[in-house]
């Protein structure tokens, strides 16, 4: 059995962070900015697709290279760490706001009577 390597086409990335972009900008936007939620989702997509756009192009100009990898051969070696370590911290920080607008999404849809 041959093991995978966990590469993603860039096209794939796309979708990924336009999918996820969307949903996000759909389950946050809702009440909160009432008769302009099209705007805010109109803008959030766009956000989105921007952040896409880069990391697509910095896929296709570094092929075969990770984040990681692009991140040392454009900033060198100490600086190109610094920017992997930030990733990282964004991908933590991302992931954990997430779960907590998850979570709240669930306490106001669904769990309306459960005490907080």
């Amino acid at each position: 059995m041959q093991q995978e390597q966990g590469r993603i086409s860039s096209r794939q990335l796309l979708l990924m962070i336009t999918g996820f972009t969307f949903g996000s900008t759909l389950v946050l936007s809702v009440g909160k900015v009432g008769q302009d939620n099209w705007a805010a989702v109109v803008l959030g997509f766009l956000e989105g697709l921007l952040i896409a756009l880069l990391f697509t192009t910095l896929a296709r100009r570094f092929p075969g290279m990770s984040i990681v990898e692009i991140a040392d051969k454009v900033y060198g070696r100490w600086l190109g760490k610094g920017v992997t370590l930030a990733l990282i911290w964004f991908s933590f920080q991302l992931g954990a706001l997430v779960m907590r607008n998850f979570a709240d999404f669930i306490a106001t849809t669904i769990m309306l009577k459960h005490p907080c």
